[in-house]
């Protein structure tokens, strides 16, 4: 991978991404590399040669170095995926399950991937298309999932579901989650959603507190179409993207999802297995028991 321009988005929001993304704009500049810094993190740090605007990011770079932490990185995979920048994810936050690299750790990350000691993992996205009577009222892409939810309103919801056209079940409760694998270690794990590898090309259909004794995830292939009937009284109901982009939903709205044509692609650093990041992240494990 050619490496000429290295973009910087930052999520402004955290303190520790101003002096990060200093430091980083110093180090690209000492090797004479060009760093192309967004422009609400330009504004940020006072940048007076100014910032580039997310719509137009990803027609300059060659990298992506996403500051921030998971829900950045999602931020990031909007701007860029459809272009096919690889990320780089830095993590400012929790968990990290995404952003791989520490910030004590982002230069020598750096320095591999100007060594080429990286590789590139792609991720499948989902496209999302919003359909309200017989028009098309909106159409999303995501990395990890697209959720319909009852939102603040104390009513349950309504949702049928077909697959190819062929309806599979019906789901009374708080919603439903459709995710990619990348995003099955997200909102749909907690609505005891299955653990599937990245590698995997899939799509997952999770209800979220199904009035149901017999409501079970459902994985479907990747080239199988999911379609999702909403009907619900209350006017709260929502359609999230990645957690990020919200669009209010109105009885009979469908929501067909299929995977999507573009991918992510993320820049990994080390060796470690999907399942050892699963395992220390989650810190999952087996208890030994001694006598």
């Amino acid at each position: 991978m050619k490496l000429e321009r290295i973009g910087i988005w930052g999520n402004t929001a955290k303190s520790a991404v101003g002096p990060l993304a200093r430091n980083l704009i110093q180090w690209v500049e000492e090797k004479g590399l060009e760093a192309v810094i967004a422009q609400p993190l330009a504004e940020s740090l006072g940048e007076v040669r100014g910032g580039v605007g997310e719509n137009r990011l990803a027609e300059s770079i060659d990298l992506l170095v996403s500051l921030g932490g998971d829900g950045s990185l999602l931020h990031s995979a909007r701007i860029v995926g459809g272009a096919g920048v690889p990320i780089l994810g830095v993590n400012l936050g929790r968990l990290g399950f995404l952003a791989e690299v520490a910030p004590d750790q982002m230069l020598e990350a750096m320095e591999r991937i100007l060594s080429g000691k990286f590789r590139i993992e792609e991720r499948m996205n989902l496209e999302a298309t919003l359909l309200r009577g017989r028009k098309e009222a909106g159409r999303f892409i995501a990395l990890n999932d697209v959720a319909m939810d009852r939102g603040a309103s104390p009513r349950v919801m309504e949702f049928e579901i077909r697959v190819k056209g062929v309806p599979v079940t019906t789901y009374i409760g708080d919603g439903v989650i459709v995710s990619t694998p990348t995003g099955s270690t997200g909102y749909s794990l907690s609505a005891n959603g299955p653990v599937v590898s990245p590698t995997v090309r899939a799509v997952i259909i999770t209800p979220i507190c199904a009035h149901s004794l017999a409501a079970r995830t459902v994985i479907v292939s990747e080239k199988e179409e999911v379609e999702i009937e909403f009907h619900s009284a209350t006017s709260e109901a929502r359609m999230a993207v990645d957690g990020q982009v919200g669009i209010a939903l109105e009885e009979g709205d469908r929501i067909a999802v299929r995977a999507a044509q573009q991918v992510t692609r993320l820049v990994l650093l080390d060796n470690a297995s999907f399942y050892e990041v699963l395992r220390t992240k989650f810190r999952w494990g087996n208890p030994r028991w001694s006598d």
